[in-house]
């Protein structure tokens, strides 16, 4: 008689924390709001993500910087909006609340170059699920090299430049429609790729960098 008693108290107790339970599950299934303490007893929530989600900047954010610490303000690169995924939630450290605001660690994409991340505020992102555009800067193409080429038909002149960089100082212009040949690339500067060309100048053949969205190759 008491097991019976004993399993029927069980069940009982089981039956009056179900409901309890269960609210707790409906609450961590709730992603944290950017200024959402995870850790407040009200108001339990998860991490926005769980790490290799493909995001981008929300609408209206002009741009976001990549911190070296969550909150810290040294700055290692700066993020401008695209059409194509721009960031990757980082498989390593996680979100981060810093008692204000969340904080995700990023890599910056498709930069192929792993040293380009940092920290983000969750308030600057949203998953990307829109697909490139054929002729986006941020997407590689698949050129093999060496590739003959001309300017794009509609720009008037491209720059040369020393480095794959807007930053870069230009060593020579090409002519409208000016043919070249590329030898090498490509190379990411966080915003578009670029490729080494060779054109053919007046006293033998001038090489630099210019951006791929210049590029018209020829079949």
């Amino acid at each position: 008689m008491r097991k019976l008693t004993f399993i029927l108290m069980v069940v009982l107790v089981a039956a009056l924390a179900l409901p309890g339970m269960t609210s707790h599950a409906n609450a961590l299934s709730t992603a944290c709001g950017d200024q959402q303490d995870p850790s407040v007893p009200s108001s339990p929530c998860r991490p926005m993500y769980l790490g290799g989600e493909a995001v981008t900047l929300k609408t209206g954010v002009p741009f976001a910087w990549l911190r070296a610490e969550p909150k810290s303000p040294q700055i290692a690169a700066t993020v401008w909006p695209n059409a194509a995924a721009t960031m990757q939630i980082a498989l390593g450290p996680q979100g981060h609340f810093d008692g204000f605001q969340w904080w995700w660690f990023v890599t910056l994409a498709p930069s192929g170059r792993p040293y380009l991340v940092g920290w983000v505020e969750q308030a600057s992102l949203t998953a990307n699920t829109t697909s490139p555009a054929p002729d986006d800067p941020s997407v590689v193409k698949n050129w093999g090299l060496p590739m003959s080429g001309k300017v794009k038909a509609g720009i008037p002149f491209v720059w040369m430049r020393v480095a794959p960089s807007s930053d870069a100082i230009p060593g020579y212009t090409i002519p409208p429609l000016g043919p070249f040949v590329v030898v090498g690339g490509p190379s990411f500067d966080g915003y578009q790729w670029w490729w080494m060309v060779a054109y053919p100048g007046p006293y033998g053949h001038v090489y630099g960098w210019i951006e791929q969205a210049s590029i018209q190759p020829l079949s």
